[in-house]
């Protein structure tokens, strides 16, 4: 199946304001939140992490999340899915560790706000103007990828278990500046099956 299957949800067209809005709570207990400059999503404070959750419902259990890094490429990003208890200091669910500085990812387990990474390490280099996504379908953890107006290609996929109820969509970086566009994600369509009848005529 084709990433995404779902739309973008918020592409951050609107006049500057200090947090993304109601449809976005603080994840991971802060110290702070994403504000809106110049049409993106912005990181404000350096040093920090700063995280939103889309809190106005849950999707899944098989869901998806990506969004743009249109700068700050070299910090870490964290793209997060299944996520139970946000807004506090112990979520659960999964993300992807994105270390972009040493183009070395891992896929990672959230335990209580404790990471666990799954597996070996993922490399890739990534830039400013990619597109980076996280899919739970099942037990498969998948990592996915675009370079600028690329197409979607499936980095790693994990196998794992824990969490296999629907969750939040959240995300999270460090430092200063980084900016955001297209966040988009939820619950994955199922792909159209044609009746093998209506395939036989459409083939006639």
């Amino acid at each position: 199946m084709a990433f995404p299957t779902t739309a973008v949800i918020d592409a951050f067209t609107r006049v500057d304001a200090a947090t993304l809005g109601a449809s976005y709570s603080m994840f991971y207990g802060g110290p702070d939140t994403h504000s809106i400059s110049s049409n993106r999503a912005l990181t404000p404070l350096s040093g920090t992490w700063t995280g939103d959750y889309y809190n106005v419902s849950t999707f899944g259990p098989a869901c998806e999340i990506y969004f743009k890094i249109v700068a700050g490429a070299a910090s870490p990003h964290y793209p997060c899915a299944r996520i139970v208890d946000p807004g506090t200091g112990t979520p659960d669910g999964y993300c992807v560790d994105i270390n972009s500085s040493a183009n070395t990812h891992y896929i990672q387990r959230i335990d209580n706000g404790v990471t666990t990474s799954l597996g070996a390490s993922i490399s890739q280099a990534i830039a400013n103007g990619d597109s980076v996504g996280l899919e739970c379908s099942g037990s498969s953890i998948s990592f996915y990828y675009k370079s600028g107006a690329g197409a979607w290609s499936n980095l790693a996929s994990r196998t794992d278990a824990t969490y296999a109820a629907a969750g939040y969509l959240a995300w999270c970086d460090l430092n200063q500046n980084n900016t955001y566009d297209d966040f988009g994600g939820g619950t994955i369509a199922a792909a159209t099956v044609i009746p093998v009848f209506m395939h036989h005529y459409m083939h006639n």
